[in-house]
């Protein structure tokens, strides 16, 4: 497994020009789409599938080490625990963001504050490994 690093952003036409200038004296004959999207503020994380099976989910961390969040991340609908299909690759991973709407953490921080819990300050921080 390789480190999860995280690429730098690019806020102007000027930035990403120059980053696709990079990448072609490496790699002369790619071309790149591009596709902008709004930023959304999650959990970087990393799906590890052996033989088709999700066998762990793990955070960015530091880049280097992160937080084990597999009994978590099972719990997503939106997650697979196998890949769709008749031959699955030995290994596979998937890299993403995990998040949550702002209107299901208002949802979420009213049933916490019901039970006298701690609330969630951002949707990109909850407690998922705590």
């Amino acid at each position: 497994m390789r480190p999860c690093s995280r690429s730098k952003r690019k806020k102007t036409s000027a930035e990403l020009e120059l980053f696709e200038k990079e990448i072609r004296k490496k790699l002369p004959d790619f071309k790149p789409d591009y596709v902008i999207e709004p930023k959304i503020d999650g959990v970087s994380l990393s799906l590890h599938y052996i033989n088709g099976a999700l066998a762990q989910a793990v955070t960015r961390g530091d880049g280097e080490f992160g937080d084990d969040i597999t009994s978590n991340i099972k719990t997503l609908r939106d997650v697979p625990l196998r890949l769709q299909t008749d031959d699955p690759p030995a290994y596979f991973e998937v890299r993403g963001e995990a998040y949550m709407k702002e209107a299901d953490r208002i949802a979420v921080n009213e049933t916490l504050r019901a039970r006298g819990s701690k609330r969630l300050l951002t949707p990109a921080t909850p407690p998922l490994a705590r």
